[in-house]
Parts: C-alpha cells; structure tokens; sequence
C-alpha cells in the first residue's frame, strides 16, 4: 500500500554546469524510491526536461532518478538555487504525484529529467512543458501532453491518449479494447497495434506523414485523408471487406463495422497496414 500522505523532499548531488549566453547553469542528480501499490493512479508533472517510465509488473516501489537544472544570472546564484530545489513526491492509498519544486520565480532555464521505474499501474498521466517523453510497458491507461517533443510509447496494452505540440510520435505494440489517440501539431505519426488491439484509433498530425499497422483483433471502419499527399492500403490477406482509395482520401472496413478509426494529416501520406492474422 502507498504510504499515506506520503511527501519526500529529494536532496540533490551537486554538480556544475557551464554558463551561456541566456546565464548560468547548475544540476543536481538524486535516485530514490518510495512505495507504491499496483493499480494506483501516477501523475508526473515536469517542466524543460524528459520524462522516461518503465513498467515493472515485479516492482512494489516507484523507482526515481532525477537530474535538476537551475539558471541563474550568475554562477553562485545558480549553484545556490538548485541547492534549494527539490522533486516532491506525493502519495496516498489512490494516487503518487511526483513533479519538481523550484526556488522562488521560476526561470526559463530551470527543468528536470525524469527516470522512473514503477508498478503497474491503473492510470497514469504525464505532463512536460519542453521534452520528449517515453514510456515502456504497462497496462490501463495513460494519457501524454508535452509542449514541444517526441513522444515514444512501446508495448503499452491499455489505452494511449498523447499529443504534442511538436514532435513525432511513435506506438508500438499498443492497444487492447480501448481507444488509441495520437495527436501532434508538427511531426510524423507511426503507430502498431498489438495483435489483441481492437480499436478504434485516431492519428492525426497538421504536418508529417501517418501510419498505422494493424493485427487480427481490430475491426471497424477506417476513414483516411491529406490535404497534401497519398493514401495508401497494404492489406497482402485481403482482409478488408471494403475499400474506397483514391488520391487524397479513402476508406476501408475491416470486419463488422463497429469502430469509427481516423487517419489524417494536412501535409503527408497515409498508410494503413492490415497485417496478416
């Protein structure tokens, strides 16, 4: 079980980092770890820096390792102001929440990259203002913002809610029967459905190209566009009841119409794979 009203305030090594021409740097890096029960809800809130998470199904604690970075006009600033920085670790029986404190007003040059080892867990919600974002395993749900930066999530069989601003996203091995959504702004989308993954799906980007590979399990109708590009259908099985492909847009049903799934993007081509069973 979490420990209740758990707060663990992280004391950081200390380590110097060159100036430049926006001011002065200075990081600390700490690992810890604090309990955890499977099933909870974990939510990681960071800001200018990457959050990576693995799943660990053997795991009873949340693993952290944290590097912390704070600018300062001068290098005694910045070295005295990532000594009063922290992560804060929250937890009771339902949910952790873990995010990084920073002194007085925040600056433009603070952030913090995140490395977290965790249970399973039944929800789990990630959001960074600057950095890619990476997430390996697990199960339930779990839904990704990140302002500007790639998103990679591999062997998630839940439901995927991520978008960015800016950058590509790439799923594989995802989905079982809930939804995969799949939004950024600027980038390419590739997306795997795992071969229990039913649907439906949305991958949709204003500027890159989008994939979406599919196994045995997923039916329903796929509606396809581009303002700029191709559409194209790999179905070697013939597995496809119907389909309408022309230049720009198309459709294709797969199985019993019973998902509505959409790929789009307004500069780009569009693939869908229907894979062998």
């Amino acid at each position: 079980m979490l420990r209740p009203s758990l707060v663990v305030l992280l004391a950081f090594v200390f380590l110097n980092a060159p100036g430049c021409s926006s001011g002065f740097r200075s990081s600390r890096e700490v690992t810890t770890s604090t309990p955890a029960s499977t099933g909870a809800t974990v939510v990681i809130e960071s800001r200018n820096g990457n959050v990576d998470v693995v799943f660990d199904e053997s795991a009873s604690t949340i693993e952290l390792t944290a590097k912390l970075t704070c600018a300062g006009e001068t290098q005694v600033e910045a070295d005295e102001r990532v000594q009063a920085a922290s992560v804060m670790i929250e937890s009771d029986d339902s949910q952790a929440t873990i995010r990084p404190v920073f002194p007085g007003k925040v600056r433009g040059g603070d952030g913090a990259n995140l490395e977290v080892t965790m249970p399973l867990s039944e929800t789990l919600g990630i959001e960074t203002g600057n950095g890619r974002v990476q997430v390996t395993g697990g199960t339930g749900a779990v839904t990704i913002h990140t302002s500007n930066g790639a998103i990679a999530i591999t062997d998630f069989l839940g439901r995927v809610d991520a978008s960015t601003s800016n950058g590509r996203i790439t799923a594989t091995n995802v989905g079982t029967d809930a939804k995969t959504s799949l939004r950024t702004s600027n980038g390419n989308i590739e997306a795997t459905l795992s071969d229990d993954a039913s649907g439906p799906a949305t991958l949709d980007t204003s500027n890159g190209s989008v994939s979406l590979a599919v196994g045995s399990a997923f039916s329903g109708r796929v509606s396809m566009s581009t303002s700029n590009g191709k559409v194209t259908l790999h179905d070697p099985a013939g597995r496809a009841t119907s389909s309408q492909i022309h230049k720009s847009e198309g459709s294709v049903t797969v199985g019993a119409e019973n998902h509505s799934s959409t790929l789009s993007t307004s500069n780009g081509s569009v693939t869908l794979e229907l894979r062998a069973p």
